[in-house]
């Protein structure tokens, strides 16, 4: 309905656009990395995926959305929600959907795992991820909020640049570690998010996530195509 508003100078923050600063992006390769790690949501706001601080800042509706999504209201929290992003949250983020570990846990985790195979069915269907691969790790979800989750408490006037600039350093890293590529990243990404959001309806959610996955994967102009996983 408002898709004009994607293109319109008037509205440069509409979402669904892959955006680099021209001026004040970050320079640091790390840093950088970092960064990209939060592309897919950077895509979706139609924020400049290469800025750790926004141009416009507007720190009381940054603390405000913070406040209601995150329950993080102050400095304190906003450094622990970070970190609980960089560790990851679920036991099948560490060890892998497929881990054999995980064939004998708890009925809550057996149908995470049931979840996970009907989404990578989906995603060979769609042409995400080829016949006899899978998805190894969930982890970019939360390495991919965490990303964000860096610059917001900049915004929110929580941090200081070189605090986000640090954590970003050790999100790039970690990403890195996990995975050994950008698309295999990606897919990381759109499959903990689906798990999050979705509930199986392969909705909105998914198709959304899907189309993201493609064009950062393939578009020229996105990060991804510039700067390694692996520097």
């Amino acid at each position: 309905m408002f898709g004009f508003l994607r293109e319109s100078p008037i509205f440069p923050w509409a979402g669904d656009r892959l955006r680099s600063a021209r001026s004040g992006g970050e320079t640091d390769e790390a840093v950088l990395r970092g960064l990209a790690c939060g592309a897919h949501l950077k895509y979706a706001n139609g924020a400049p995926w290469n800025t750790v601080a926004d141009p416009r800042p507007a720190p009381k509706g940054e603390r405000t959305r913070l406040k209601s999504m995150w329950n993080a209201t102050d400095a304190h929290q906003w450094h622990q929600m970070v970190q609980e992003l960089l560790l990851g949250r679920w036991l099948v983020d560490r060890l892998g959907p497929h881990h054999p570990e995980l064939r004998d846990t708890s009925a809550a985790l057996r149908e995470s795992v049931s979840r996970i195979l009907r989404y990578e069915a989906r995603f060979r269907e769609d042409g995400l991820l080829h016949r006899d691969a899978v998805v190894r790790r969930t982890l970019a979800w939360d390495l991919g909020r965490a990303a964000n989750m860096a610059c917001w408490g900049v915004d929110a006037r929580f941090a200081q640049p070189d605090e986000a600039r640090e954590a970003l350093r050790v999100v790039g890293s970690a990403a890195a570690e996990e995975y050994a590529t950008w698309q295999d990243f990606s897919l990381g990404y759109v499959l903990g998010r689906c798990l999050h959001s979705d509930e199986d309806a392969f909705g909105s959610w998914y198709r959304e996530l899907r189309d993201s996955h493609r064009l950062l994967t393939t578009d020229r102009k996105s990060p991804w195509r510039a700067l390694p996983l692996r520097g």
